[in-house]
């Protein structure tokens, strides 16, 4: 086994030894056919592995989508790439789906977004299955992850808003003198705030 596979991980080994594997066998097949059956069965070719990163290029470019779609789904993938040593999707189990699930839930990060790169990844798996017809199945098909609101924000009243943009930043333009205090973007930053509903990050 060393001889064949080389040094590898162990999600390597496996992935290298079920190829391998089916290499072995369809050899065997071959060779036990009669000579006369064997001469008139074609070699059937190696089936060459096929990765989330090659869906992903093709999913980019099947129709017009957001640089900020792309970005996302981008990331997603390559948390899936670190997770699971790049597994071949031909090969990749639930198992191991489950795994990157409990993976992401382990990291600091919402529920929230540890659903939505999940759903990334799911959602290339299934543009495999159903466009290109690459692998038969979705092997993470409903797999989730479940999420609720967090940290839910109460809206500013009238009234402190009006204690707010009563100070003299706002009445006078008198600007911070404090050295991180954000000077012309302590006046801006809140007014970009109120009138566009952007958050502090």
């Amino acid at each position: 086994l060393v001889q064949t596979l080389g040094p590898c991980s162990h999600k390597a080994a496996i992935i290298k030894g079920t190829i391998k594997r089916a290499e072995v066998l369809g050899n065997y097949s071959h060779s036990e056919a009669p000579p006369q059956q064997a001469q008139a069965t074609p070699k059937q070719p190696k089936v060459k592995p096929v990765f989330l990163r090659d869906v992903y290029v093709r999913w980019m470019s099947g129709m017009p989508r957001s640089a900020d779609t792309i970005a996302c789904c981008g990331r997603a993938l390559k948390l899936y790439e670190a997770q699971t040593d790049n597994t071949p999707i031909q090969v990749l189990t639930r198992s191991q789906g489950e795994s990157f699930r409990t993976w992401l839930q382990s990291l600091p990060a919402t529920s929230k977004t540890s659903r939505g790169r999940l759903i990334w990844v799911k959602a290339l798996l299934r543009y495999a299955t159903e466009d290109l017809e690459w692998i038969s199945r979705n092997p993470w098909e409903r797999l989730d992850i479940p999420f609720k609101t967090t940290n839910k924000r109460r809206p500013w009243t009238d009234e402190e808003l009006g204690i707010f943009f009563s100070q003299d930043i706002y009445t006078q333009y008198k600007l911070p003198k404090v050295k991180k205090a954000g000077a012309d973007a302590a006046y801006w930053i809140p007014l970009l705030g109120i009138y566009t509903g952007a958050r502090v990050g």
